[in-house]
């Protein structure tokens, strides 16, 4: 069923998504689909934590901070998360700007998955810094983290309403990549000294 709703909202969004066409990609009847999650709501909260989980795992598969160079791998885990955000444009779409207009619950389920977004950048930039002691480099505090992801998507939620996540997808690695070697290092990005 979630992969109908996936499947529904890549398709039609959030608000075009029917449970009539949910169920009938999973080839289930509504009683079990309501008997499963309640509303259409829930179903797509599910989905969002379960995609979030899935991002995350993805991230950490393309990254190694034991890699000889730091930045590439920040370049690496942008460019996977990025890069998977571009193949369903509208559902990419609900999970950024829709969830925003649904309930309380999909409020509280949106910012626990904020957190853990930036749980695992902190985790990440730890990672690197205990691989590459010989880079002078800073713990990314939570605080530090939620403001660099927060601005990431900001950015990145204009490039969605303008339908050109996949055109801009270079430029987001690249600002992405130098925001977070920049705050973490103290050093701007090779051939940019101020």
């Amino acid at each position: 069923m979630l992969l109908g709703m996936a499947d529904t909202i890549g398709k039609h969004g959030y608000r075009g998504a029917t449970i009539t066409e949910v169920v009938r990609f999973a080839r289930v009847s509504k009683r079990t689909f309501y008997e499963e999650f309640g509303d259409k709501e829930s179903c797509f909260l599910e989905l969002y934590e379960q995609t979030r989980e899935q991002l995350q795992v993805l991230i950490s598969e393309q990254t190694d901070p034991r890699d000889d160079d730091w930045r590439d791998e920040i370049a690496r885990g942008a460019r996977a998360y990025y890069t998977a955000l571009t193949y369903q444009p509208l559902l990419t779409r609900a999970f950024f700007i829709e969830i925003a207009t649904l309930s309380e619950r999909a409020t509280k389920v949106r910012r626990e998955s904020f957190d853990a977004f930036a749980a695992t950048l902190s985790d990440l930039v730890e990672a690197g810094r205990a691989a590459h002691p010989e880079v002078p480099s800073r713990p990314l505090s939570p605080m530090m983290a939620a403001a660099v992801l927060g601005g990431m998507t900001d950015v990145m939620i204009g490039a969605i309403e303008r339908g050109e996540m996949a055109e801009v997808l270079d430029e987001l690695v690249e600002t992405c990549t130098d925001l977070i070697a920049t705050i973490v290092t103290g050093q701007f990005p090779p051939g940019q000294q101020v």
